[in-house]
């Protein structure tokens, strides 16, 4: 059980990727990346998480958005059995609204979403925080 499953959108062709898609290969990119950096702001310090996408397929470019896997999410989701879901970005968002989890659910802009401000960054991470119990 995990504190926080956020769901982003696709990964990507970067780096280790481009050899094809490992898990490990996946959290090495994304550990360096600015969509890393950005959702860091989002998720609270000293919670338990875990990172998923909506879709496993890798796409060529950034700007490349497969469709979700949805039973791929609902397996995350039964698997870690969140307290509180993080959708990031509209297709994980539909994906969400499509499976209807009974957790509560947080939704924010993709976090390289360049419109996203510090501002929303820390209100996801206060209503994070408040459906958690611990603000």
């Amino acid at each position: 059980m995990v504190d926080l499953l956020v769901i982003l959108q696709n990964p990507y062709k970067k780096g280790e990727l481009c050899k094809g898609w490992s898990r490990k290969r996946w959290e090495k990119e994304f550990a360096t990346s600015h969509t890393h950096t950005r959702l860091m702001e989002a998720i609270p310090e000293g919670i338990n998480y875990c990172v998923t996408n909506a879709s496993r397929v890798l796409a060529d470019t950034p700007d490349e958005v497969m469709d979700a896997d949805i039973p791929h999410l609902r397996r995350q989701i039964n698997y870690h059995a969140p307290r509180v879901i993080l959708a990031c970005g509209r297709i994980a968002q539909a994906a969400i609204d499509f499976i209807r989890p009974n957790v509560p659910v947080v939704k924010m802009y993709h976090p390289a979403y360049r419109a996203l401000s510090k501002k929303l960054t820390t209100r996801a991470h206060d209503n994070v925080l408040r459906l958690l119990g611990t603000k």
